[in-house]
């Protein structure tokens, strides 16, 4: 009896030791369970933060790449803008400096054609600012028949010049315009016969205005 009873009593140790062995077999399971679902966690969220750097770091160059370029285009820009201001400028002068000479024109012709008249020339041999006007049309379109021109002599305030003007600047520019009449415009007009006047010989009078020597005028007709 005493053996059987040592034998059982070994025998429930044994189990009693066998079921907490098992009992914590179990528990580290679980444990472990728990571990690899964080541990695939934390690898889930490394590959995300790593894709976030990754990202990030493309959007930094990117944003490098963009702002090189803005530069690049803001610096065409202000160099687009200074060469429209100083092509606006240049014809601004231009349009002035022409505007100019054909006042100085207009008035030259009116101060010879004064002259002529007192010196007894005939009016019809008279270069005025109107026949002046229908021949030059007649020779511009002589050059270019689908020109469509309206050049009236420029009149009210001076320095105020009409916009039609810009057709005769346009062929001038375009080089059809004859050099006979950018030379000497009675070349190729009708009046053939008109005197020419050659400069006047101004001196300032009492009044700062000028005034023409007559006794310095010299007329020729041709």
């Amino acid at each position: 009896m005493e053996v059987m009873d040592s034998i059982v009593a070994t025998t429930s140790a044994s189990l009693l030791s066998i079921g907490a062995a098992s009992q914590k077999i179990s528990e580290f399971q679980e444990c472990l369970i728990d571990y690899e679902k964080i541990y695939a966690h934390f690898k889930e969220l490394m590959e995300f933060l790593l894709n976030c750097e990754q990202v990030s770091n493309d959007l930094e160059n990117e944003r490098k790449s963009h702002a090189e370029e803005l530069r690049i285009i803001n610096q065409d820009i202000n160099h687009l803008e200074d060469i429209m201001k100083g092509l606006k400028n240049l014809h601004e002068a231009k349009k002035n400096s022409i505007t100019q000479k054909y006042l100085d024109f207009r008035r030259d012709l009116d101060q010879v054609n004064r002259c002529c008249r007192e010196s007894g020339i005939p009016e019809e041999n008279i270069l005025t600012n109107e026949n002046f006007h229908t021949n030059i049309l007649k020779e511009m379109k002589g050059i270019d028949d689908t020109l469509n021109i309206h050049l009236p002599i420029p009149g009210g305030t001076l320095g105020q010049p009409q916009s039609s003007n810009s057709a005769l600047l346009n062929l001038i520019a375009s080089g059809k315009f004859p050099n006979s009449l950018l030379c000497n415009p009675f070349a190729s007009f009708p009046f053939s016969n008109l005197p020419q006047i050659q400069p006047i010989r101004r001196q300032m009078s009492s009044n700062n205005h000028f005034q023409e020597d007559i006794t310095k005028l010299k007329v020729c007709v041709l």
